[in-house]
């Protein structure tokens, strides 16, 4: 009974941390360039709405329901989501010639050859081969470490015990989680639905938050953000990519030993990774770099997707899930990359649709301001 439940267990993980935003991220990829369709870019697309949808409907949620609130908020996002991937794999089987690159299955396919190549193959170098298996312990040692070693916070006396009440209470952010009393909603934490998305999580899978949050979830946000950073090098190093496993194997070194105070992003990465402010920090900026540096590479060939826009939008709603400040964040981010591309460029039209982008976080910070003067 045991072994099944820990099936069970693995499967709706599974299901909802790979499989489902695997699906959503089949939706915008469709209107990518055939180029950028690759496994990696969709499901870092799919986790972009995926936290945006999720980000949404938490926030409806929280701000007009007390009780129940965990089980309304599953009832509401749930079949969303479904809806969603459904729609996604739906559209890859009807149209199997413009997706044929970027299947689910053709993804686990991509990682064993990759993996093949480096072991095998004759396409890398033996240097490149060298570097790539370097790495690769490097990540491989990160998440061993995650998984027996998992770093004590204060911050979790509040975080972890969030996602802890909606699970156990059925409320969202109206108990004191340092008194356990009742409490009138405080905008700074209400507005930031991360833990209520380790909630979910935690609640699909019958898996206690805490236990997800130490030891599961490190060892997927890990590999995500180095997922980031591996697009973000492979548009940095377009015409030397034999230099990507070197860029990469740099930044899991600087993420390893950048704990040079409580501060930075690589000390919240590696000992914080299920907190809201770490995911703003290792998904949501370095997300927007990425986006901005495939709008340059676009600008440059006088290309001008609209995509990317409405991508860059959702991230900047996105944002919300971690913080309230990381949206502010994202707006200033964006608004400073826009202006550089714009000069670069000479194509002040990016000021523009950037600050299109930007109308979904200038939303989110009204209805801050809004709940912070009632």
């Amino acid at each position: 009974m045991h072994i099944l439940q820990m099936i069970l267990q693995l499967l709706s993980l599974t299901l909802w941390l790979l499989i489902i935003p695997f699906g959503v991220g089949l939706l915008p990829a469709r209107f990518l360039p055939k180029e950028r369709r690759t496994w990696g870019v969709v499901f870092l697309l799919g986790y972009i709405i995926f936290f945006a949808v999720f980000e949404l409907v938490a926030l409806i949620v929280t701000l007009n329901v007390i009780y129940d609130g965990l089980t309304i908020l599953l009832k509401n996002f749930t079949p969303i989501v479904y809806v969603l991937a459904g729609i996604g794999f739906g559209t890859e089987m009807v149209v199997p010639a413009v997706f044929k690159r970027i299947r689910f299955k053709s993804a686990l396919k991509s990682a064993v050859q990759f993996l093949k190549e480096i072991l095998i193959g004759k396409t890398l170098t033996w240097e490149a081969k060298i570097i790539w298996l370097f790495f690769l312990m490097i990540l491989g040692f990160q998440l061993f470490m995650s998984l027996i070693h998992a770093s004590f916070d204060g911050d979790d006396a509040y975080y972890i015990v969030q996602s802890l009440t909606a699970v156990e209470r059925d409320v969202l952010f109206r108990i004191d989680a340092y008194t356990g009393s009742s409490t009138a909603l405080n905008p700074r934490h209400a507005m930031a639905a991360f833990p209520l998305w380790l909630a979910m999580i935690a609640e699909k899978a019958r898996i206690h938050p805490t236990i997800l949050a130490h030891s599961i979830i490190p060892l997927f946000l890990l590999p995500m953000t180095y997922l980031i950073y591996f697009q973000i090098g492979k548009s940095l190093l377009k015409s030397k990519l034999e230099s990507l496993p070197i860029f990469m194997v740099l930044i899991a070194v600087m993420q390893m030993f950048g704990n040079v105070s409580i501060y930075t992003n690589e000390t919240f990465l590696m000992t914080r990774t299920w907190q809201g402010k770490s995911f703003a920090a290792n998904f949501i900026v370095p997300a927007i770099i990425w986006l901005f540096l495939v709008i340059g590479e676009n600008l440059q060939e006088d290309k001008d997707h609209l995509i990317y826009y409405i991508l860059l939008g959702s991230l900047i709603w996105a944002a919300g899930i971690s913080s309230s400040m990381a949206v502010f964040l994202s707006i200033i981010l964006t608004g400073a990359l826009s202006f550089y591309l714009a000069i670069f460029y000479r194509k002040f039209k990016i000021l523009f649709k950037s600050l299109l982008a930007c109308i979904p976080g200038f939303i989110f910070m009204l209805i801050y301001y809004l709940i912070k003067i009632v």
